[in-house]
């Protein structure tokens, strides 16, 4: 019995020192995982703003990237064009029935295109001027002639190895009154001249005028509009 209680109080004496200790590993493994768990969070924060700066620098160097694609295009094509100008001449392959009958003389034709292009979808569009002489005489109705000043756009159509196909159309005074024009031409650029600034361009272009040189009255049909064709070849200098 002796023996017995002896065991007792050893397993008791354990018990009391044993406990404190497991309670206290079990604060510190607590403690632990605490820390561990706070380690993890700060690492996922600390790669989440990683990613962030690195996201937003990417954009900052896109952003670097865009600009200078856009300065380098815009640079290429205001140093590739210039103002263009063209002289020529051309003849009338068609009229109005007011100057069916009449003789009409050569045209003068002078285009001045100014480096500037408006993007319209898949249009290039530039603008600028158009200086045309005319001339019908000689016919039953009385003469017509004059000069003619207009401004122009013209919408590139397409490029072939041998040139620039676009159309063209303006208003403006034809004669003494209002005018239009509308038509199509062609560039050729002339290799290895003047350092590639020279081109030749072949025209067709339709032309309108409320000035047709009849005098409206009673018993006309109150317009004195007429119009022509003409074909013609200019010579064109990029400065």
């Amino acid at each position: 019995m002796k023996n017995t209680n002896n065991y007792l109080m050893f397993l008791l004496m354990l018990l009391f020192i044993g406990l404190p200790a497991m309670a206290q590993d079990a604060v510190e493994e607590e403690a632990v995982v605490e820390e561990a768990e706070e380690a993890v969070e700060e690492e996922a924060v600390v790669e989440e703003e990683a990613v962030e700066e690195e996201a937003a620098e990417e954009a900052v160097v896109e952003e670097a990237v865009f600009e200078e694609e856009f300065v380098e295009l815009e640079f290429e094509e205001e140093s590739a064009g210039g103002i263009v100008i063209g002289v020529g001449g051309g003849f009338t392959v068609f009229t109005g029935a007011y100057m069916d009958d009449a003789t009409s003389a050569p045209s003068i034709d002078i285009f001045v295109r100014i480096p500037y292009t408006l993007y319209l979808g898949p249009l290039n569009v530039s603008v600028g001027a158009e200086l045309q002489t005319f001339d019908f005489s000689g016919g039953r109705n009385p003469s017509i002639s004059g000069m003619g000043i207009m401004g122009v756009a013209n919408f590139d159509l397409a490029e072939t190895p041998a040139g620039n196909v676009y159309a063209h159309v303006g208003a403006g005074l034809l004669g003494s009154s209002l005018g239009i024009t509308a038509g199509a031409k062609f560039d050729y650029p002339i290799p290895n001249v003047m350092e590639g600034k020279l081109s030749a361009t072949a025209f067709l272009k339709a032309n309108a005028t409320l000035d047709g040189g009849i005098e409206v009255g009673e018993g006309s049909d109150g317009t004195s509009s007429t119009g022509w064709a003409n074909f013609g070849i200019a010579l064109n200098y990029a400065l």
